[in-house]
């Protein structure tokens, strides 16, 4: 009986589905039934039942199940404790698709290396599900994300606040408002609104169209995009303004222009933070953090 024995039947238990199971754990359905088949037969224990629509547990599985599930997550946590009590040899940094938080993590990630030699870093950009999701199976070991998303993570972590982001407007330098230093929201009505869906963050977009809404009435038309690349294109395009903040702003561009807002606002995801787990990476979430004041 092996480790990845025991998880490939959490995982087929958890999803009761050799498909959905197989895909997360990167095998074939061939290989993922083989597995069991052989766990059923090295412990004498019939943990499926098959019919044509789907697989079921038996008494004796839903047991296992769910005591399995907690040793596997106790013993997966003694493992990550006992190799933080040596040397950290790798620091792996998850960030959201924002310019100026790539920007400053890369240059934090380089003054870890200077300070801590003996550590390499990492930084992985992803969506905010992959990033919760990486965070969660600790393939990422710090994250920097929305403070409204905390809500997704559903493990222990520590938290600390890196900066409030300048909220207001991204458009294009050939936009007619561009030649403003702040504008308002009323003065938008007329305008193609870009904000991002719940794929690159959750509840940010609502919240955005919601404080809209709620100042000044619902906007000509809305479009919603799940990555910062297509929303700067159609941004250069002049299809129409984004609602965001000044840190997804390209470093030097001279193709678009951030306006700040002259009123404040009631958005929920203004706030930058980072999350880590373990008490060992610490120091390196304060350093992080040296580099957003």
């Amino acid at each position: 009986m092996t480790i990845q024995q025991l998880k490939s039947f959490v995982t087929v238990a958890k999803y009761c589905n050799y498909r959905e199971a197989a895909e997360k754990l990167f095998v074939s359905q061939q290989a993922l039934h083989k597995q069991i088949k052989n766990l059923e037969q090295e412990i004498d224990i019939l943990l499926f039942e098959n019919n044509k629509q789907r697989i079921t547990l038996t008494k004796a599985g839903e047991y296992l199940y769910l005591e399995l599930s907690r040793l596997l997550k106790q013993m997966e946590q003694k493992i990550n404790t006992a190799r933080m009590m040596g040397p950290i040899r790798q620091l792996r940094i998850g960030i959201p698709q924002i310019n100026e938080t790539e920007d400053k993590s890369l240059a934090a990630a380089e003054e870890i290396t200077r300070r801590y030699s003996s550590t390499e870093t990492q930084v992985i950009t992803c969506n905010i599900n992959e990033l919760v999701s990486k965070f969660e199976a600790d393939d990422i070991d710090i994250a920097i994300m929305f403070a409204v998303d905390l809500y997704m993570i559903r493990c222990d972590f520590q938290s600390m606040m890196l900066k409030e982001l300048p909220y207001g407007v991204i458009c294009s330098t050939q936009h007619l408002l561009a030649h403003r230093k702040v504008l308002t929201r009323k003065e938008l009505l007329k305008e193609t609104l870009f904000v991002f869906n719940d794929l690159f963050a959750r509840n940010v977009g609502k919240s955005v169209i919601n404080d809209f809404t709620k100042e000044v009435g619902k906007p000509k038309d809305i479009k919603e995009f799940d990555n910062w690349k297509n929303m700067e294109l159609e941004l250069r395009r002049n299809k129409g303004v984004a609602i965001t903040f000044e840190a997804f702003m390209p470093l030097g561009s001279k193709e678009l222009k951030f306006i700040p807002f002259a009123e404040t606002s009631n958005v929920d995801g203004n706030r930058l933070v980072v999350v880590w787990k373990d008490t060992a990476v610490t120091p390196f979430a304060e350093i992080i953090k040296e580099y957003y004041k």
